[in-house]
C-alpha cells in the first residue's frame, strides 16, 4: 500500500477518537494571498538593504580566457539565487533589525508595526477551502502560527466549537475544551506578536500558559503540521518540544507526530532524522492526479495546494477510492484489514461493512453477505480467491456472498476447511465444562482460561487467574506494545472492570476511564475493530433496531388474515434480527468478554429469542388465498445450538414463559444438527460438579424450554436420568441439591 494512503488512513482513526491536534503555518494562508515568511523577511532585508552580496564568493569571477573580472550581478537577466538565502537565523535576525531601525520610541516604532498591519489586515484576503476543510475536519484543537484571522472567519457554523486563543488569559478565562490557539499571537494585538529574534527568545516566559498547555498535549495528542517548511523556525520551536518529550523523557514507540511536506529531498536521511524526532514526514508528492480531480479542488491554483487539500479532503472523508481500479483498492483495504484484526478471536460484521466500505450491500443474510450491484460483487469475487480473506470473513461469522440484482443471480460458499473452529467455545455452548476444565487447568494464566473460569469457578480460582494476570500486564511498557499485546491487555481490562462491577468494589469509575483510554488508543493505532470492545456495554441502539424489525416480523406471522408481505424469507426478518443478536453473542463469547453474568446479554438476545417464539404463533391463514390476494408463506424456524444457549442461559424462566404465552407457542421444533437431551445430560454433569446459584436459574429455563420439545423415548430417558444423577446425594453438595429440589417441587 502507498504510504501516503497508510498515513491517511491513520490519521482518519487518530482524528476520529477526537486525539488530533493540526498546526496550521503559513503555507496554508499563502493560498488566500497573505504572504508567506520568506517573502515578508525578504521585502524587510530589502528596506534595510541586507543580502547576501558582501559575502558571496562567486559574485565576481575571473574570465578563464582573458582574465577580466566578471560582476554576475551586473549581468542583464541574471537572477541570483544567493542573494537571499538567508538561514534560519537570518529570519530571526533581519526582523529583529528592522525593528531596532526605528528607534526606541512608541510613536518611532509605529512605523515598524504599520508595515505588518498592511502586510496582514489586508481586506482582499478571504478564507480558503483549505482553511474550511481544517475545520470540517474538527480536529480537538487548531494551533496555528499565523497572525490573519483566515480560520477563525471560515463561514462554518462548526467553526463555533472552538474558542479563540491569541493570548496567556484567554486559557484561563474563555470557556470550552476545544481551542483554536494562535501561539504567536494575533494581528489585532500586533504588539504581541511573535516575529523577532527577541520575540523567540523570550516565548517562554512572556507566553507560559499557551508553552504549557500545548506540551501538555504531547501526552495524549497527535500533532498534524500543515503549511510549514522544514527550515521553518515557528516549526523549529515546536519540533523543540516534541524532541525533549522524546529524548529527555526516553518515550519510545509513540505514535508518531505527522509533518506534511512538499516532497522529501533527502529519502535516506530525513526520514530517519525526523523519526528519530518522533515526527513521520507526510511527502505530498505521492498524491495521485486521481485523489487530485476526486478532491474537488479546483479554486486552488497552485500545484502543492490542490496536493495539501487533496490529503486533507481525504482524511475529511470515508470510503474515497484512491484509484480507479476497483479491484485494487479493495486489495488495498484488505492488506490493512489483515494487519488490523489479525489478533482478533471474532470481529463484528459491521467492521468488515465500515473496512470494504461496499456501496450495494446493505446487510448479511443467513450468513451471507448479499450484493445488489453486480460490478461490485464480482470484483470482491475475484478477492475470494484469496483464503486469507476467506479466514478473515469466517471471524466475522461470514460463509458465502451473493448476488440479488434485478434477475441476476449468483452466489460462492467458502469450503469447510476454510472455518476456523474454536474448541473450548463450541465445548462451552455443548455444556461439556467438565471437558473445557481438563483442558485449561493445567495451562498457564490466561484471559481465556479466566473467561472460562468464570462460567463455573467465580471463586477463588478466578481470583487467582486475574491476579496473575494483573502481575503479568503490571510489567508491561504501555508505549511497546504491539497490536498482539494491546489486545491481550484490552481483554484483561475489560475483564478487570467487570469483576470489580461484581464485587461492587470501589474506583470503577477509575479502571473504566482507564480501560476507555486503552481502547481509543488502540482504535487510533491499530484498527477499529477495538471500538467494539468499547461500545459493548452500550447496546441501545441495536436493541432498538431489532426491536423495530421485530415489529415487522411479527407482521409475517400474526397478520397474515390482514396484510401480504413481500420480500423476506420463509422465516420473515428472523435473520435480520439473528444476525445482530449473533454477532454480539460471538463477539463477546469468542474474545472472552466476562459479560455473561450481566443483562446486559439478556437485553440484547431477548428480541431475537421472541422473534423465535414468534415463528410458532398458530394462524389458519397460510399459504393460500384470502380475501384476494396470496397470503405470506412463512414457516416455523427450527431453534439451533447456539439459540439454545442464548435461551438457557440468559432468558430466565418468567420471562420464557410470558414469551411464550404471547405467541401462543404449543410445541417447538430443533435443528437436527444437534440432540437436546445430550446437551441437557451434560448440562446436569456440570452442574453437578461445578454449581453456582446463577445454574439454578438456567436449570429453570431449560426444563421449561424441554416441556416445549418433540423428544422420543431415548431423549425422554436420558433427561429422566440426567435429573437422577443431579439429585443423587452428594454430602459436598447437598445445600445445591436441596435448592433443585426446591425448584423442581416449584417447577412441577
Amino acid at each position: 500500500m502507498n504510504k501516503i494512503i497508510e498515513q491517511i488512513e491513520k490519521i482518519k482513526q487518530i482524528n476520529s477518537n477526537e486525539n488530533l491536534v493540526i498546526f496550521v503555518g503559513a503555507g496554508v494562508s499563502k493560498n488566500s494571498g497573505v504572504c508567506s515568511w520568506w517573502e515578508l523577511v525578504k521585502e524587510i532585508a530589502d528596506k534595510i538593504g541586507e543580502n547576501k552580496c558582501t559575502s558571496c564568493e562567486i559574485k565576481d569571477l575571473l574570465c578563464g580566457e582573458c582574465g577580466e573580472q566578471i560582476e554576475m550581478c551586473s549581468i542583464n537577466g541574471y537572477n541570483c539565487k544567493l542573494k537571499y538565502d538567508f538561514s534560519a537565523e537570518d529570519f530571526l535576525r533581519i526582523p529583529q533589525h528592522f525593528y531596532e531601525s526605528f528607534g526606541d520610541t512608541e510613536e518611532e516604532k509605529k512605523t515598524y508595526y504599520d508595515f505588518l498591519k498592511e502586510k496582514f489586515c489586508s481586506d482582499e484576503y478571504e478564507t480558503n477551502i483549505i482553511d474550511e476543510i481544517i475545520v470540517k475536519l474538527q480536529p480537538e484543537h487548531i494551533i496555528t502560527t499565523n497572525y490573519d484571522h483566515l480560520l477563525e472567519n471560515v463561514n462554518d457554523p462548526r467553526v463555533s466549537k472552538y474558542a479563540i486563543i491569541t493570548k496567556d488569559n484567554d486559557i484561563l478565562s474563555k470557556k470550552g475544551r476545544n481551542y483554536i490557539i494562535k501561539m504567536h499571537g494575533d494581528i489585532d494585538d500586533i504588539q504581541n506578536i511573535v516575529l523577532k529574534e527577541d520575540d523567540y527568545l523570550n516565548y517562554s516566559q512572556n507566553h507560559i500558559i499557551i508553552e504549557t498547555f500545548i506540551k501538555s498535549l504531547l501526552i495524549d495528542k497527535t500533532f498534524l503540521f500543515v503549511g510549514y517548511s522544514l527550515n521553518d523556525n515557528n516549526l523549529k520551536l515546536i519540533m523543540s518540544y516534541i524532541d525533549f518529550f522524546v529524548k529527555e523523557k526516553r518515550v519510545e514507540n509513540r505514535q508518531p507526530h505527522y509533518l506534511v511536506v512538499d516532497k522529501i529531498k533527502d529519502c535516506a536521511h530525513d526520514i530517519s532524522y525526523w523519526k528519530n524526532k518522533g515526527v513521520e514526514l507526510v511527502d505530498l508528492s505521492q498524491i495521485s492526479d486521481y485523489m487530485i480531480d476526486n478532491s474537488n479542488c479546483e479554486n486552488i491554483s497552485n500545484d502543492i495546494g490542490k496536493k495539501l487539500y487533496a490529503f486533507l479532503y481525504y482524511l475529511n472523508n470515508e470510503g474515497l477510492a484512491y484509484t480507479n481500479d476497483k479491484v485494487q483498492v479493495l486489495n488495498g483495504r484488505l492488506l490493512k484489514f489483515k494487519a488490523d484484526i489479525s489478533c482478533f478471536n471474532y470481529i463484528s460484521y459491521k467492521t468488515i461493512l465500515e473496512m470494504f466500505d461496499f456501496k450495494s450491500v446493505r446487510g448479511i443474510k443467513a450468513p451471507v453477505l448479499t450484493f445488489s450491484d453486480k460490478e461490485e460483487y464480482d470484483n470482491f469475487k475475484i478477492l475470494l480467491r484469496n483464503k486469507e480473506l476467506c479466514n478473515l470473513l469466517i471471524k466475522a461469522g461470514i460463509y458465502g456472498i451473493q448476488l440479488e440484482s434485478g434477475n441476476a443471480r449468483d452466489n460462492e460458499f467458502f469450503e469447510e476447511e476454510g472455518k476456523e473452529n474454536d474448541i473450548l467455545f463450541e465445548l462451552s455452548i455443548n455444556n461439556k465444562y467438565h471437558e473445557i476444565m481438563d483442558r485449561i487447568e493445567k495451562e498457564p494464566s490466561s484471559s481465556v482460561k479466566a473467561y472460562y473460569y468464570s462460567l463455573v469457578k467465580y471463586t477463588d480460582e478466578l481470583s487467582s487467574v486475574m491476579n496473575d494476570l494483573k502481575e503479568l500486564y503490571a510489567s508491561f511498557d504501555y508505549q511497546k506494545l504491539s497490536n498482539q499485546k494491546c489486545y491481550e491487555l484490552a481483554i484483561y481490562e475489560f475483564n478487570n472492570t467487570c469483576m470489580r462491577s461484581l464485587s461492587y468494589l470501589m474506583n470503577e469509575k477509575e479502571n473504566y476511564d482507564k480501560l476507555n483510554l486503552l481502547l481509543d488508543q488502540a482504535a487510533a493505532r491499530y484498527s477499529r475493530a477495538y471500538n467494539t470492545i468499547k461500545d459493548i456495554t452500550n447496546k441501545g441502539a441495536d436493541i432498538q433496531e431489532m426491536n423495530d424489525i421485530l415489529l415487522k416480523h411479527e407482521e409475517y406471522y400474526m397478520k397474515k388474515a390482514s396484510i401480504s408481505k413481500m420480500g423476506g424469507t420463509i422465516y420473515g426478518d428472523l435473520f435480520l434480527i439473528r444476525q445482530i443478536a449473533y454477532d454480539y453473542y460471538l463477539f463477546y463469547k469468542k474474545n472472552h468478554l466476562m459479560l455473561d453474568w450481566f443483562n446486559n446479554v439478556e437485553k440484547m438476545v431477548t428480541p431475537y429469542i421472541k422473534a423465535i417464539f414468534c415463528t410458532y404463533y398458530p394462524d389458519e391463514f397460510q399459504g393460500d388465498f384470502h380475501g384476494g390476494f396470496m397470503r405470506t408463506n412463512v414457516s416455523p424456524y427450527p431453534i439451533e445450538l447456539l439459540d439454545v444457549d442464548m435461551i438457557v442461559k440468559h432468558i430466565k424462566q418468567k420471562e420464557l414463559r410470558s414469551i411464550v404465552s404471547h405467541y401462543k407457542v404449543d410445541s417447538v421444533e430443533l435443528s437436527d444438527k444437534f440432540d437436546i437431551s445430550l446437551l441437557f445430560e451434560d448440562f446436569c454433569l456440570s452442574m453437578k460438579e461445578y454449581w453456582n446459584f446463577r445454574m439454578i436459574e438456567q436449570l429453570e429455563s431449560f426444563s421449561f424450554l424441554l416441556s416445549l420439545c418433540k423428544l422420543n423415548y431415548e431423549q425422554n430417558s436420558r433427561i429422566v436420568k440426567a435429573f437422577v444423577l443431579l439429585l443423587t446425594p452428594d454430602e459436598k453438595k447437598m445445600f445445591v441439591q436441596l435448592q433443585i429440589t426446591y425448584m423442581l417441587c416449584q417447577f412441577m
